[in-house]
């Protein structure tokens, strides 16, 4: 507009509007969604077909996600309607879908659209009995099921405690398996899966069963000796040792006064040591040792009461007091003995006498009356520790560790 003669612009003004839909402008808008299911995949999932109409998308690219956010793809406009041959369901009556134009994260919409039944496979009728053994750790298994929706799959495979042990077209059924695999334990687990042609399991069925007795009658134990040691503050250890022959691979169990104070392997150094244990004069004790895969192969003692208040039920010694720290010792014990009048017992032989009577060690140390001995070269086991001074003798016992 040219400027008047007096060389001053005219009187202007500026004004902002919309652009009107059909020339592009406005806010990005996913409309008209629409969502056909087709058929089912061997797999579980299923063919479906997408469309839906936009307004001003900014670009020409659209993004797609599946149940629980699973990202499907990045497609263009013009592939709709989009064709996606696996989509994913979740195993439920409904499914939903998102999708959004790219770099528009404000422009989406979801829509939630009921699922085909693509459930791929279901095994049901199963029956698995457990038969003769074939060698010291194989047994007869016997399977048979029936199952719902097999699709073209004609292939199932059969794990033994979490290992594959073969695969067998379902025209094999009822199959008798002669050497499936003992895992060891009182049970084992069997998983039958049905396969797709890639070897992949499409649906599956697990199962606990009982091991043939067959596998291992031979389980003993015996000679199950239970002692306490010296009381300490009301307390007490018990020593434990015992034989055994023939036990399961999963160890055993020792049990007492409705506890279970653990499962050890059966090389675990004996003597095993537990406690303390409070010696309050009323408790009796209990234990037992029992194969954890043979509850019937066990030995039991009962221990009784122990009451650490009454000292003379314990301590052998008339006069005197001898205490041995810390017990059970791993590497050395601390010695304190006094006798009636004495704070000086003087130059004394210790002598350290095994649980069967043996004598294991004799030294002389300068005062019997606090000395401490060291024990780290005996083996695990229970002992008596003798103290002989020119007053009279003491005596108390110690485990080692």
């Amino acid at each position: 507009m040219p400027d008047d003669p007096n060389g001053d612009p005219y009187c202007c003004k500026v004004y902002e509007f919309p652009v009107p839909p059909c020339l592009g402008g406005g806010n990005c808008d996913i409309y008209d969604v629409v969502v056909e299911t087709g058929d089912c995949n061997p797999d579980g999932t299923y063919h479906l077909w997408l469309d839906f109409e936009v307004n001003n998308p900014g670009n020409d690219f659209f993004e797609v996600w599946g149940p629980d956010g699973q990202y499907l793809g990045f497609f263009q406009l013009g592939q709709l309607p989009l064709h996606i041959p696996n989509f994913p369901g979740n195993g439920g009556p409904n499914d939903e879908l998102k999708v959004c134009i790219n770099d528009q994260p404000n422009c989406c919409a979801v829509v939630e659209f009921p699922a085909p039944d693509c459930d791929p496979c279901q095994i049901v009728d199963l029956s698995i009995d457990a038969g003769d053994c074939t060698s010291d750790s194989t047994y007869v298994v016997d399977i048979s099921f029936e199952v719902l929706n097999p699709s073209i799959v004609s292939f199932f495979g059969v794990w033994a405690n979490g290992e594959l042990i073969g695969t067998w077209s379902l025209n094999d059924l009822p199959l008798s398996i002669n050497n499936f695999p003992w895992g060891g334990g009182a049970h084992d687990v069997i998983k039958i899966c049905i396969m797709n042609p890639n070897q992949q399991p499409l649906c599956c069925i697990e199962e606990e069963i009982m091991a043939p007795d067959c596998l291992n009658p031979n389980c003993h134990i015996w000679d199950l000796q239970v002692l306490a040691t010296e009381c300490l503050c009301g307390q007490f250890f018990a020593v434990i040792t015992f034989e055994h022959n023939g036990g399961g691979n999963d160890g055993f169990d020792i049990l007492g006064n409705g506890n279970n104070y653990g499962n050890y392997p059966y090389n675990t150094t004996q003597p095993i040591i537990l406690g303390p244990f409070d010696g309050d004069g009323v408790t009796p004790w209990e234990f037992v040792v029992v194969d954890h895969n043979h509850p019937d192969c066990k030995d039991a003692v009962d221990l009784g009461v122990i009451d650490c208040d009454n000292v003379a039920a314990h301590e052998p010694n008339a006069v005197g007091s001898l205490v041995l720290s810390p017990n059970p010792a791993a590497d050395w014990i601390q010695v304190s003995a006094q006798m009636p009048g004495q704070n000086y017992l003087g130059a004394a032989d210790v002598d350290v006498i095994q649980s069967d009577g043996r004598l294991v060690r004799t030294v002389q140390v300068a005062n019997g009356s606090n000395f401490t001995l060291d024990v780290s070269d005996l083996p695990a086991g229970m002992y008596r520790l003798v103290l002989k001074t020119g007053y009279g003798s003491l005596q108390a016992s110690f485990a080692k560790q």
